[in-house]
């Protein structure tokens, strides 16, 4: 029999996690319209859904049918149904939520696995033939962590297909992906290479794009020289059914995985935070925990990998070793970083923010001086965006639409 003691204990924990939880998206939102719109729910649906990630069977809070659909729009922007699904599969029947939530999200996960399936055939395509080239490539971010961290391939779904090569290689990629049909509009490493970090490649009918990466920090320099050629070095392989190639080390992708979703992008989807806690789940002690916390400042990554730290346990569960978990302990911020982290929380407000964090991360001067005239004047082929038609007398309407989109930022 449960005690009293004991309910009040996890009640407690409950409303003491669900205030952790709405702190620390105030700093970092989660991903929604407007963000941290999915916070706007009923703590006891709260709590219900993170028992739900976290696979520990509870009773559902009682809802109306409005506020299930209301946590199912809120949800979508989270690439987090098939997790749900899967997990809620393996629950007793007093454990789970309305039948008409179970059968959306049986046909979300059973869709989604269709889908991977198909999607690893054009992976598999992609990365052999990129061998077959002589060319090193790393698979990044949902597919390699799909089947490397997650217990199901189909628990996680991606819209793209991300992988990493060296910047050296990017032209010997070019021929390889023509070959195989594929389309690249944009050809952004030869434009705008120190302030871009990847080109897109369409295939040919049915498939998703290919972002081919040649940097991991966004062109910001924040990383030490030689950390693309140690991470090639530490590649792991990926032995799956569907298919064979390579992804990043555990603390390697956790430390791109911390610029990629806390950094960059200011904002945290649920099936990013799973990825994380996946990974921490991975990391072995104290060798991979010692590696994250002595790079972390060198790659002026610290805030972000704490908040990444905390965030992954408090919605996926698992706990940081004891001897890491007290930050204070860890190496402070170096003032780059700090400067940095405010050039980055405020760049979507502020379009000198965002000015300075790309022209600090140019290699020199020249390149500097070049992303300044880039960025008064881009040339014509990153303008399609703010272009209407491929007429020549479009080109100046388009300049005139892209500063008129500058005129809510501050200076």
């Amino acid at each position: 029999m449960v005690s009293l003691s004991s309910v009040h204990a996890d009640r407690s924990a409950s409303i003491a996690r669900s205030s952790s939880i709405r702190e620390l998206h105030s700093i970092v939102p989660l991903a929604g319209d407007p963000p941290n719109a999915l916070l706007t729910i009923k703590d006891e649906l709260l709590e219900y859904l993170i028992s739900i990630i976290q696979n520990t069977p509870s009773v559902p809070p009682v809802c109306t049918m409005d506020e299930w659909n209301d946590l199912l729009t809120l949800l979508r922007p989270h690439g987090i149904f098939p997790l749900l699904a899967f997990h809620l599969r393996g629950w007793d029947r007093e454990c789970l939520p309305p039948e008409e939530i179970m059968t959306f999200l049986s046909g979300v996960f059973m869709s989604g696995c269709v889908r991977n399936l198909r999607l690893g055939q054009q992976v598999r395509t992609v990365t052999t033939a990129l061998e077959d080239a002589g060319i090193p490539a790393i698979l990044l971010k949902g597919h390699a962590l799909a089947r490397t961290v997650y217990s199901d391939p189909g628990l996680r779904h991606s819209a793209d297909i991300d992988i990493l090569v060296q910047p050296e290689d990017i032209t010997r990629c070019e021929p390889v992906f023509e070959k195989l049909g594929y389309s690249c509009p944009l050809r952004t490493f030869y434009t705008s290479r120190y302030d871009a970090h990847h080109q897109n490649f369409h295939p040919p009918g049915k498939g998703i794009p290919v972002e081919l990466h040649w940097t991991t920090d966004s062109g910001h320099n924040m990383f030490v020289p030689d950390w693309l050629n140690n991470a090639f070095d530490r590649k792991i392989p990926i032995h799956s059914d569907d298919l064979s190639c390579y992804t990043l080390d555990p603390v390697s992708h956790l430390t791109f995985l911390a610029f990629h979703h806390v950094f960059q992008h200011q904002s945290l989807r649920l099936d990013w935070v799973y990825d994380i806690a996946c990974l921490m789940n991975s990391l072995s002690v104290p060798e991979d925990w010692e590696a994250l916390r002595s790079s972390c400042v060198a790659n002026h990554i610290r805030i972000p990998l704490e908040i990444a730290l905390i965030v992954g346990p408090l919605w996926a569960g698992g706990i940081i070793p004891e001897k890491y978990a007290d930050f204070a302990g860890w190496e402070s911020a170096s003032f780059r970083e700090q400067k940095l982290w405010k050039y980055a929380k405020a760049r979507r407000s502020s379009l000198h923010s965002g000015f300075c964090l790309t022209l600090q991360g140019m290699p020199s001067t020249q390149e500097k001086m070049r992303y300044c005239r880039r960025f008064i004047l881009p040339p014509r082929e990153l303008m399609k965006h703010y272009s209407t038609s491929e007429s020549a007398l479009d080109i100046p309407l388009a300049h005139i639409r892209r500063w008129c989109k500058a005129v809510n930022y501050k200076f």
